[in-house]
């Protein structure tokens, strides 16, 4: 199964990370006001960005490491994530020495 990690950019500029395996459902649930309570009080959604999937047996361990990851970040780090991010097997050494 895929797993993707994803960033939106909500009403007030904040960032909101997650993760799911089907990225346009729950796009979908959040703008219903049906996602995490954090996006529902923050709505519209102004710009969202799939920015890294798993596939595999260990998809969604690693789409969960990869949000802890994104989520201890600074909001300029996160907004590098937003704009120019481009995964590759040095993030991946990265996660792994975080564990």
């Amino acid at each position: 199964m895929k797993w993707i990690v994803y960033i939106l950019r909500l009403r007030d500029n904040s960032l909101y990370c997650g993760i799911t395996n089907d990225y346009a459902k729950r796009v979908r649930k959040h703008q219903a006001k049906k996602g995490s309570k954090y996006v529902a009080s923050r709505l519209p959604i102004l710009q969202g960005r799939a920015v890294l999937e798993f596939e595999g047996k260990e998809a969604k361990v690693y789409a969960a490491k990869l949000e802890a990851h994104i989520k201890r970040l600074s909001k300029a780090e996160k907004e590098r994530w937003m704009t120019s991010y481009e995964p590759g097997q040095a993030y991946m050494d990265q996660l792994s020495a975080d564990e």
